[in-house]
């Protein structure tokens, strides 16, 4: 520890040394402090260059700035020692053990130097301060506390305000108040009247807020510092909305009047900020200027507030809510509420309906509006009246008002309801789900409440249904006490149909868009103090664009179950003959350039290959017909319909004869052998060529007898061939009886086979992938209800609406089958906005196709490609291929890693693959010990063409092997610990006899293996 010896003129020792230490010493040591340490300090013989080394050894940081101009180190130390600091310094006094002399006798004890009293100095500096407030007036009888070297005195503020001390030594002490109160209670009435500050320059100040008197202030000698004490100043922070508190006053104008008078705009969140404004009594008066559009005449108004003066670190405006702003409120249902070119508001849109009507209580008081909107399909002459009958259906059945509705069975043409809006009202009111099956929905309806049972829809019955119907989305709002029920319609056509984001709308739309996004219903909400603003004018008139550009969205909702989605195979367009259930291979005018060469045994093999390639879907083949017929008639027919291509679909050779012996023509038959002679015309007969075609394909059975009867021997001669080996020969004899009906089937068969390039086991293995929605429901028929080429003709014959549907559901799909069976006009399969449908894509080909890893029997591994090969019978050269690679981790699921795209050869696509590191998506940055690492694998998906086809998955598992050995000598480490570290962690081991590691299986990503000795080197075997 160091120390420095000290010596007074007397002779006295004195001992300086680190605080808090005491030296070791042959005599008592007694510590000296403050006064009176300083006093022996600054009289002690001390060398200034020695003080300094010594202090420099105990402070290698330096000591801190002097204090004084012109001070010596000694005085720098002596005034640390004055003031009770010391820093890290103590002064002993050394108690020496003195001689005495002979005959001399102590009569008293002598007193130690620590015992006398401290020496009493003169004075020789001042401190002053003067108190005075913001206006420069003096603060008289303040009582002052001075603080100076330890030691304090008080002092009184005189007329001019000012309090002085007069002291020994010190160049820097503080000043308080006694009393914060006392000086609160003098300069507070002053402020009562809002004075001019007195700008002060050339001074040593304080400037003290009201609020900030508890604390000291630093002040020098020799210099009066003054302290200015300020009222107090905060802050006027605002923001003003709306009386409803929804709407930002932004950019008004706003004047603030008080003690001071602020003005100004508000800003873009409706708020206004003024700092350092003084206490008082302040007032606000906004004024609200609204304009419904740019060139109309603004509305204004003014409002008045008074306004709180807050301190200045609150960070949270005051709120103000003032005006009556004129607001919009949009409420939008898009998707199809209504069935084509009718305003019955259907059940897919009840749940919107609901969400609309709490919205519509939440805002209330409210006027609502209602604007109906159409696609761009049809005409604007149909279109315009359209939507204001939709509108007005809505407002109808959000007022509850029965008769509007009851006054729709009597309107004119198509527009009319009848018995389909009744059963769909039945499916959805009360209680029917738990109605007996088979029992009639009329006569349920009437049972269970207490009308006439006679199972017919009077106006009695449908008025009931209606109230029902209309009381699902709640009670009455009428019968709400206090609650304003005004509504307004307007139909706007189909003048304002969304984009493609369907949310903005379409600044350029096209011409006969059916987007069922465009035919919505929105409601808007105006505030009744103000009314529908811009009222309307007309349905083509700006108002809507301006209630549109400052509405607020607060509810957007797809209508029903848009979401859904089912995949649709269509076989339509002439595959089927009038009054026919015959599903013909081709169509009746195959060289007709009117219609897409299609062939329905291409069809069903497109399928069959397509179910392979996505698993999970679920079939039901549903059969329409056009409304040639009778509703009876035709519902019997597309139920044939349906069952003929479940038996082309299942391979039913049985079920197929069955219902083309019952419901065919002529024609079938003879388009059947029109398709064998184009289809297999150019093969050799006995090896499945046929060469039957009639001269014209037409209702006249005598002009078929002789191409039956080629047909019928070439059948006899091609059985083998065609894979009919076990059938019977056919009497050549020009009659279409079951059997020959039976050898048609084959050759269709045939056809679906040859399309799919499979045999006969190939074909069954495809047909036992097939899963349908329910086992002995594979087919339904919808008659005559659910047309697609111009709805609601009767008495139309149409090539289009005489089809077959195939539709394929995903696994979770629920579908009532039953309610389908019973009212198909109403199954949810066909209500509009249900089920989003997508076409299955055509496919280039349905023959198997076959997508491989090149060597996939042996390990990927670390930056060496790997060919991905896609073997593809009849894909065209050219045809874009797109490879999706993914990267499965210990099972979990897969991950994808990469996306390729090329343009395929004829027949096949081949694409090269290297980036297995990306399978690591996060490495380990703590390398923790995993053993076993983890096993990755890959796979790749081929899609175009309208195929998909996916690979095996390949293992990857990289190898390391390399062996440790000496620097110098070369010589192996055995049994020597390593470490192989990977993106997935490490392994540990220890060497072999050879100094060798070798690690098989290493996850993608590469590795990097470590010896603990400092001289080892690796040697890679190979």
């Amino acid at each position: 520890m160091s120390i420095l010896v000290i010596r007074d003129p007397f002779g006295e020792v004195y001992l300086l040394s680190e605080a808090g230490r005491r030296p070791e010493w042959e005599h008592r040591l007694q510590p000296l402090q403050g006064h009176l340490a300083a006093w022996v300090l600054r009289r002690c013989e001390i060398d200034e260059h020695l003080l300094l080394r010594f202090l420099q050894e105990l402070e290698p940081g330096g000591l801190r700035p002097v204090a004084r101009h012109g001070s010596s180190t000694i005085d720098e130390v002596a005034d640390r020692l004055d003031e009770g600091d010391g820093g890290r310094l103590t002064l002993w006094y050394v108690l020496q053990h003195r001689p005495m002399l002979d005959g001399f006798e102590v009569e008293e004890e002598v007193p130690l130097l620590t015992d006398l009293a401290e020496p009493v100095e003169e004075a020789d500096t001042w401190f002053e301060v003067e108190l005075v407030d913001e206006a420069g007036e003096p603060i008289s009888g303040v009582e002052l506390r001075f603080t100076v070297t330890g030691a304090t005195e008080t002092a009184t503020t005189d007329g001019s305000g000012k309090a002085r001390i007069d002291t020994k030594g010190g160049s820097f002490g503080s000043v308080s108040f006694v009393s914060p109160d006392a000086v609160r209670k003098e300069v507070e009435p002053r402020w009562e009247v809002l004075r001019e500050p007195k700008a002060v320059a050339d001074r040593v100040l304080s400037r003290l807020g009201i609020r900030a008197l508890a604390g000291a202030i630093s002040i020098e000698s020799k210099v009066t510092h003054l302290v200015v004490v300020e009222p107090p100043l905060g802050k006027i922070f605002m923001e003003l909305r709306d009386r409803s508190g929804q709407v930002l006053l932004r950019d008004q104008a706003y004047r603030i009047e008080g003690p001071q008078t602020l003005e100004g705009r508000t800003d873009d969140d409706g708020r206004l900020l003024h700092e350092g404004v003084p206490a008082g009594d302040y007032q606000l008066t906004v004024t609200v200027e609204i304009r419904t559009r740019e060139d109309a005449e603004p509305i204004v108004d003014e409002y008045s507030s008074p306004v709180v003066v807050l301190d200045p670190g609150d960070a949270t405006p005051q709120l103000r809510c003032l005006a009556a702003v004129p607001r919009v409120r949009l409420a939008r249902l898009r998707g199809l509420l209504f069935d084509t070119n009718k305003c019955f508001l259907l059940p897919t849109a009840l749940p919107a309906m609901r969400s609309a009507r709490k919205i519509w209580r939440s805002l209330n008081p409210v006027e609502l509006l209602v604007a109906g909107h159409t696609d761009t399909t049809g005409e604007p002459a149909i279109n315009d009246p359209l939507s204001e009958e939709r509108a007005k259906s809505v407002k109808a059945f959000l007022e509850d008002d029965v008769d509007a509705w009851l006054a729709q069975y009597d309107a004119a043409g198509s527009s009319r309801w009848g018995g389909r809006e009744d059963r769909l009202m039945l499916t959805h009111v009360p209680g029917f789900a738990a109605r007996e099956p088979g029992e009639d929905p009329v006569r349920w309806f009437q049972r269970t409440r207490g009308l006439s049972v006679d199972g017919k829809a009077g106006p009695k019955t449908r008025r009931a249904l209606v109230t029902e119907y209309m009381e699902l989305d709640g009670p009455p709002l009428a019968d709400e006490e206090g609650f304003h029920l005004s509504i307004t319609t307007l139909g706007c056509g189909e003048r304002h149909p969304l984009a493609d984001d369907a949310e903005t709308l379409d600044e350029a739309p096209t011409d006969e868009a059916d987007d069922q996004h465009d035919r919505r219903a929105e409601l808007l909400f105006f505030d009744t103090d103000f009314g529908v603003l811009p009222p309307v004018a007309a349905p083509d008139g700006p108002e809507y664009l301006d209630w549109r550009a400052r509405a607020e969205v607060v509810q957007d909702e797809l209508v029903g179950g848009m979401g859904n989605e089912v995949e649709i195979l269509e076989l339509h367009d002439a595959l089927f003959r009038l009054d026919s259930a015959v599903v013909l291979p081709e169509g009746e005018r195959p060289d007709d350039d009117e219609h897409e060469a299609l062939t329905s045994v291409g069809l069903f093999a497109s399928l069959l290959r397509y179910n392979e390639e996505h698993p999970g879907r679920r079939i039901l083949v549903a059969g329409h017909t056009d409304t040639s017929g009778g509703e009876a008639h035709n519902q019997a027919l597309s139920e044939e319909r349906a069952r003929c291509a479940v038996a082309l679909l299942r391979g039913d050779r049985e079920a197929f004869v069955e219902l083309a012996e019952a419901r065919h023509k002529v024609g079938d038959y003879k388009q059947i052998l029109s398709w064998c002679s184009a289809a297999f015309g150019d093969r050799d007969p006995g090896e499945g060529g046929f060469d039957c075609a009639p001269a014209k394909v037409d209702d006249v059975a005598a002009t078929g007898v002789t191409p039956v009867r080629r047909f019928q021997a070439q059948y006899n001669d091609n059985r083998e061939a065609i894979g009919a080996a076990g059938q019977p020969e056919l009497a050549v004899d020009g009659d279409v009886g079951p059997m020959t009906w039976g050898a048609l089937f084959d050759v269709m068969q045939f056809g679906i086979a040859e399309e799919l390039g499979e045999d006969a086991a190939g074909v069954e293995a495809l047909r036992g992938k097939l899963q349908f929605l329910r086992d002995g429901d594979e087919a339904i028929g919808f008659g005559e209800h659910h047309p697609i080429d111009q709805p609601h003709r009767d008495a139309l014959r149409s090539q289009t609406n005489r089809r077959i549907e195939i539709l394929l559901f995903d696994a979770t799909a629920e579908v009532d089958l039953d309610l389908a069976k019973e009212h198909p006009d109403i199954s949810e399969l066909y209500l509009p906005g249900v089920y989003r449908r997508r076409p299955i894509p055509t496919m280039v080909s349905a023959k198997p196709w076959r997508a491989r890893w090149d060597r996939g029997d042996e390990p990927a591994k670390h930056l060496r490609a790997r060919a991905m090969t896609l073997e593809a019978p009849g894909l065209p050269e050219g045809t874009t291929m797109s490879f999706e690679v993914s990267a499965t981790v210990d099972h979990h699921e897969p991950a994808t890693v990469a996306t390729l795209e090329l343009g395929a050869e004829e027949g096949r696509c081949v694409q090269e693959f290297v980036g297995w590191a990306a399978a690591v998506v996060e490495p380990d940055p703590e390398r923790v010990l995993r053993d076993p690492l983890p096993g990755v694998s890959f796979r790749f998906v081929v899609e175009g063409g309208g195929r998909r086809v996916e690979s095996r998955a390949l293992a990857y598992g990289d190898e390391l092997d390399l062996s440790f050995v000496h620097a110098e000598t070369e010589e192996p480490f055995v049994a020597a610990e390593w470490t192989v570290l990977t993106s997935w962690g490490y392994l540990e081991g220890v060497t072999g006899e050879d100094g060798r590691v070798h690690v098989v299986g290493l996850p993608p990503g590469g590795a990097r293996a470590t010896l603990a000795e400092a001289d080892a080197v690796s040697k890679t075997d190979g």
